[in-house]
């Protein structure tokens, strides 16, 4: 089983990956900060949001392919806003797993990286970015589970027959 983690800045999938030794692992953001030799928040600030889209999804449908029969995928924040990414993963087989974060909780999380090209934006802006991308969330995932590093399943196993 592959599962996606996808959840809004803050919400905790990068952190989420590391509770899971033993299963092949992937953070999207990692894995096309790589691919372009630069921060992400440089890159689209130089090369623009829809050129980082085409190669998120670009990056995306290779890792799917790659990982293997089991493994982990953390989504970047807004990887699931393109519906052709849902539809590739579900066509894959993948699961999609949502962290839930209130904006709040997310906004104290994230506050003061400048590697994220969204906090350019205001706080009306980014709430309103957050209650479009959960609306998004919420319709694919497959299970949604509180961004509490606490109440996560603590193995692989245990983790699968939640779906």
């Amino acid at each position: 089983m592959i599962i996606a983690i996808c959840g809004f800045m803050g919400a905790g999938k990068s952190t989420f990956l590391q509770a899971f030794s033993g299963v092949p692992i992937i953070d999207l953001d990692i894995a096309i900060r790589d691919e372009v030799g630069e921060d992400l928040g440089e890159y689209i600030r130089r090369s623009g949001w829809e050129k980082f889209r085409q190669l998120e999804s670009l990056c995306l449908r290779q890792k799917v392919h790659t990982i293997g029969q089991e493994g982990l995928i953390a989504l970047g924040g807004g990887t699931l806003e393109d519906e052709k990414n849902i539809e590739s993963l579900k066509e894959s087989g993948v699961k999609i797993l949502h962290l839930k974060v209130d904006f709040d909780e997310a906004m104290n999380r994230i506050a003061g990286d400048a590697n994220r090209p969204q906090l350019d934006k205001s706080r009306d802006e980014l709430e309103e970015l957050y209650l479009k991308r959960e609306k998004v969330f919420s319709k694919c995932c497959d299970l949604s589970l509180v961004s509490d590093v606490n109440s996560w399943p603590t193995s692989w196993t245990l983790l699968k027959t939640l779906f």
